[in-house]
């Protein structure tokens, strides 16, 4: 699960931070395995892209979407994320079948 503490009286979505969007974009350029230890069926894995990408919050009385802005930036970010991934795979005696699969249940969590 992701949790950013000091931000309940803000606000804004954690996407729309610069504080914290910063911070995560630092901690996936140094470690890259999030996609393997996040929560499914939760919206993690949405938070932590939403976090990565350029976003706009939509909002209707006390709810919230997000929109990708950019697909391509989307996709882009989610390949990176697995292609450095991969090393851990490789340490652990993974296998492709079993990355492959892992892989496909983390983008179906994008899709409504």
């Amino acid at each position: 699960m992701i949790q950013v503490l000091g931000y309940d009286s803000d606000h804004r979505e954690l996407a729309e931070i610069p504080e914290v969007r910063a911070f995560f974009a630092r901690l996936a350029r140094e470690w890259p395995h999030w996609m393997w230890f996040l929560h499914r069926h939760v919206g993690a894995i949405h938070l932590l892209l939403a976090l990565l990408c350029k976003v706009k919050i939509h909002r209707r009385g006390s709810s919230t979407g997000t929109e990708f802005l950019d697909r391509h930036e989307l996709a882009a970010q989610m390949a990176d994320l697995f292609q450095r991934g991969n090393a851990m795979f490789e340490a652990f005696g993974i296998s492709e079948s079993e990355a492959e699969a892992s892989c496909e249940r983390a983008c179906a969590e994008l899709v409504p």
